[in-house]
């Protein structure tokens, strides 16, 4: 059996997940083959001046998860997907979800340093542990302002805890903390993906996203708020987007969905 999957590092993700809750629900048939559907996109999605590090011809399947555990996976010109923003297909998925971590574990972190042989369950990548960590999303489709960005970091990135911003443009992550800016790789954005669907004991904020949730749908030993921003629906986010979103939280302790853009911890 072969199921189609398309998007960004995010959307790829949780429609692989879907694909596979889908298939023990119903089929429980081996998946032989993953169709990453590339087409019918903008012309500027394909270009990296442009798009930047979200780019929708690349396999990131095969950059998060540990090779040995994936089927085949090709790609088309095509549009087919497996669409999670559908409220039965999520709830196959919450069904799933411990046997989805245990059968398609992540890259750990790199854990002997430079110049030694990388195993296949390793990859380099920054490894946060216990701090704040805002994502922000600007490049391909904003959902929260600058403003808002910035509002959410002077009210609720102080204390004790180490704090840092990860995210898809350099030159605005400095508008909002300077000194605080971190990033793995700007070119490849499943080293900022692994960091936080690694890491243990963080607190992550970001505004509406695929790469957050899917983060936390496998991360859950680090908590996860993804905002609403004063413009609900920006980016075209719609309301079955939401409902789905909003199911999600009810499923998922690690998870809340705070509506209104100052949140609290």
């Amino acid at each position: 059996m072969q199921y189609n999957v398309r998007g960004g590092i995010g959307t790829q993700i949780m429609q692989f997940l879907a694909a596979y809750s889908t298939n023990w629900t119903y089929e429980n048939k081996k998946i032989s083959e993953i169709v990453l559907n590339w087409g019918n996109y903008p012309n500027w999605m394909y270009n990296k001046e442009q798009q930047g590090n979200h780019l929708v011809d690349v396999n990131y399947l095969a950059r998060v998860f540990h090779s040995n555990t994936l089927p085949t996976i090709s790609n088309t010109i095509g549009t087919g997907k497996t669409n999670f923003f559908d409220m039965q297909t999520a709830e196959h998925m919450i069904k799933n979800r411990d046997r989805l971590i245990r059968s398609f574990p992540i890259f750990a972190p790199l854990s002997r340093g430079y110049g030694y042989k990388l195993p296949h369950q390793e990859k380099m990548y920054k490894n946060i542990n216990k701090s704040l960590i805002m994502h922000t999303r600007t490049k391909d489709r904003q959902t929260l302002e600058l403003e808002e960005y910035v509002a959410m970091w002077k009210i609720h990135f102080s204390g004790e805890m180490k704090k840092y911003i990860i995210g898809d443009d350099e030159s605005f992550m400095k508008k909002i903390a300077p000194e605080n800016f971190t990033g793995n790789d700007p070119n490849d954005p499943s080293k900022d993906f692994l960091t936080i669907a690694h890491g243990k004991e963080n607190v992550v904020i970001s505004g509406f996203t695929t790469f957050t949730l899917a983060a936390a749908f496998l991360n859950e030993d680090s908590f996860f708020k993804i905002v609403r921003g004063k413009d609900e629906f920006a980016g075209g986010i719609n309301n079955i987007d939401w409902e789905v979103m909003d199911y999600f939280e009810s499923a998922m302790s690690n998870l809340n969905i705070e509506n209104g853009w100052v949140v609290s911890i």
